[in-house]
């Protein structure tokens, strides 16, 4: 007898069988039995309930994948997304940097006072002068203005100044930036010194003293040339304070305790004035360090 399933039924040999079947054709051998028919049915039917029990796995198994990459493929679609608004962010981060840029550029440099300069910067108490202001910018200014007077160009007078004063320059650019800049000019008085041989000091005898120094600062170290016979003096404006005096090579007696002088400059401007007289005549130049009492 002729044996059609001679090997284990696989796929191709159940599709081959059911074929046959379906196409109506019978087994060319007559010898076929009706057990032996049967026979091949079941393994016909044991082949497709393995394709079956074979494609619900399949299925499964594509599905399950099909869940694993569509969590995959949706986080990477988050990544991609979220990085597409980085490079968005930046990129729009560029843009206003780039027109920040653009319109510096075409701004030009914001304004600074380079210098600003008052002179004189001291002047006698009592005087009245003529302060000269000068300064300079970094770029073209469109308002210039002192102590809220508008003004021009690169220098500005002001007549007739009699009185400590700060003088404020403010400078605006095109753009409406602004800088300030202070000058200022200082009325005082002198610090005198020198030798005389009157015994008492007067104002008269502080005009004439050798040494007159516009300032207000009564530490310094001075030098004195007494000559043929003079006393050391040094005056200074009361308001000032005291001072203790130190010699080079010291010179016998030292100071007398300070007297109180009405001293009047050259101005015509009167002020108290401490004065110190060295105790005795000197015949020699003297170098004496004068300190403030703190």
């Amino acid at each position: 007898m002729r044996n059609w399933f001679s090997h284990d039924c696989s796929c191709n040999d159940a599709t081959a069988i059911l074929g046959t079947i379906i196409n109506g054709r019978k087994y060319e051998s007559d010898s076929v039995t009706t057990e032996q028919y049967a026979e091949d049915m079941k393994k016909v039917a044991s082949a497709l309930d393995s394709m079956a029990k074979s494609q619900t796995e399949t299925d499964a198994n594509l599905k399950i994948l099909a869940e694993k990459h569509a969590s995959d493929i949706s986080q990477i679609f988050k990544e991609i997304t979220a990085l597409h608004n980085t490079i968005s962010d930046i990129s729009k981060n560029i843009s206003a940097i780039d027109e920040r840029v653009k319109k510096l550029e075409s701004a030009g440099p914001e304004i600074k006072i380079t210098s600003f300069k008052a002179s004189p910067v001291v002047a006698l108490a009592g005087s009245e002068i003529d302060v000269k202001l000068t300064w300079a910018f970094n770029t073209q200014a469109t308002s210039i203005t002192v102590n809220g007077t508008a003004v021009s160009g690169t220098s500005y007078t002001s007549n007739r100044v009699n009185s400590s004063r700060t003088f404020t320059l403010i400078a605006t650019d095109k753009n409406g930036n602004t800088d300030t800049a202070t000058a200022k000019i200082d009325f005082m008085n002198n610090i005198v010194y020198g030798s005389s041989s009157d015994t008492a000091p007067s104002s008269d005898m502080l005009a004439g003293l050798a040494t007159k120094v516009l300032s207000e600062e009564i530490s310094r170290t001075i030098s004195v040339d007494t000559g043929a016979g003079a006393y050391i003096y040094y005056a200074y404006p009361k308001r000032l304070g005291k001072v203790k005096f130190y010699t080079y090579g010291m010179f016998e007696g030292g100071f007398e305790d300070p007297v109180t002088v009405l001293y009047t400059n050259a101005q015509g401007f009167a002020e108290e004035y401490t004065v110190y007289r060295s105790s005795n005549i000197l015949t020699e130049e003297i170098e004496v360090q004068v300190t403030k009492e703190v």
